[in-house]
C-alpha cells in the first residue's frame, strides 16, 4: 500500500535527580513529537532534551509552558486532571 504504517520503537528516560532536568528519546520515526507535563520536567529550571543523541533545546530557546498547548490538548485529550504543558517536535 501507498501509505503504509511500520511499527517501531521508541525509548524515553527522565532525570530529575540532583538538579538534573533532561530528557532523553530514541525512535525511529523521521518526525518525533515529544509532549512535556509538569509531571516529567521542571519548568522553572533549564530543560535538556536529546532525541536520537542530537539536542532538541538550546540555552537560548527554553522550554517553557505554552498556554496554547495546554487548551488545544485538553480540549482534543479530554483529560483535565493530566494536561501537558509543552511540545517539542523534531523536524
Amino acid at each position: 500500500r501507498k501509505n503504509k504504517v511500520n511499527p517501531t520503537q521508541i525509548s524515553g528516560k527522565v532525570f530529575r535527580l540532583a538538579g538534573a532536568n533532561r530528557l532523553i528519546a530514541r525512535t525511529a520515526s523521521l518526525s518525533t513529537t515529544l509532549w512535556l507535563s509538569p509531571d516529567l520536567v521542571d519548568f522553572n529550571k533549564p530543560l535538556t532534551v536529546i532525541l536520537n543523541k542530537h539536542p532538541l533545546t538550546r540555552a537560548a530557546n527554553p522550554v517553557r509552558p505554552d498556554l496554547e498547548v495546554l487548551l488545544e490538548d485538553v480540549r482534543t485529550r479530554a483529560d483535565r486532571l493530566h494536561p501537558f504543558w509543552a511540545k517539542l517536535v523534531s523536524p
